[in-house]
């Protein structure tokens, strides 16, 4: 009896590192996956910036040309 609940405690402890690890692997990865959504949001915002700077010139250059 007492060996069947050693065994038992054992695969229990087993069992809760395995989840413990995979755990941790996946807080990494999601880590991961937040850091590059941040940099691709940085991107775009940029990439809108430089839209709008550019319909700017473009409404510029439209406005300058019917004069």
């Amino acid at each position: 009896m007492v060996k069947q609940l050693e065994e038992e405690r054992a695969r229990l402890e087993s069992s809760l590192n395995a989840e413990t690890k995979l755990k941790l692997d996946l807080f990494g990865a999601l880590g991961e996956a937040r850091r590059e959504v941040a940099v691709r949001d940085g991107v775009v915002k940029k990439q809108e910036e430089e839209l709008e700077e550019l319909r700017g010139q473009l409404q510029f250059i439209l406005v300058r040309s019917e004069e």
